[in-house]
């Protein structure tokens, strides 16, 4: 199945429903991700990468991609165990819709019957799957993340986190796949990862990965 092989296709095919906190007029909040260049270049290198972090700007839907990547990967793959940091969790538990974890379970929830993984257990900070896998919310601290041992590990605005680099190296040892994502904050741990000279302005002319 295209979608199983690739978290993109649902996108692209309009089965990725968000909840769209400033609609314009006229316009429903609840409709798909929209099928977008820079959204299916983010999605291609968090296929191909294992690590990686991201800054954003706000209001450009890419905490909905990663929202939907997360579900995508433990709806389709048996026995993962997707954990989702934030600051507070508050920031992160699935009770607010707008949360990362709110985000993740309102897609799921509105993904088509034929895709929807059955849900075993949930409350409002995890949900398990029937095929063994569980998506889980947590409050950021390296002491909270360190010794677990996730299939994959996203951090919400990282850049705000006061422990963001004790995160990190708490968790980079045991998490098979682990990215931040964050709009930035200034000269923190997370700037001082980008490399200086990139163009970061000209993005379609780093490696092409799409076509």
């Amino acid at each position: 199945d295209a979608v199983a092989a690739h978290p993109y296709e649902a996108i692209r095919r309009g089965w990725v429903i968000t909840l769209d906190e400033h609609p314009p007029e006229g316009v429903s909040a609840i409709r798909p991700l929209p099928d977008l260049e820079y959204l299916e270049a983010v999605a291609e290198i968090w296929m191909q990468s294992k690590k990686g972090l991201l800054f954003k700007s706000r209001q450009v839907l890419i905490s909905w991609l990663f929202a939907w990547l997360e579900v995508w990967d433990a709806a389709f793959h048996a026995g993962r165990w997707g954990i989702i940091q934030g600051k507070r969790l508050d920031d992160v538990k699935a009770s607010d819709p707008h949360t990362i974890m709110g985000r993740a379970r309102f897609i799921r929830e509105h993904l088509p019957l034929f895709l929807r993984p059955s849900v075993y257990a949930q409350n409002e900070t995890s949900e398990t799957y029937a095929n063994g896998s569980t998506l889980s919310a947590i409050p950021e601290g390296e002491d909270i993340i360190r010794g677990k041992v996730p299939s994959s590990l996203f951090m919400d605005e990282i850049a705000f986190h006061p422990s963001a680099e004790r995160n990190w190296n708490a968790a980079i040892a045991s998490a098979g796949k682990m990215w931040g994502v964050s709009t930035p904050n200034g000269h923190e741990f997370a700037y001082r990862q980008h490399e200086i000279e990139q163009k970061w302005d000209g993005w379609r002319d780093w490696p092409t990965v799409v076509p």
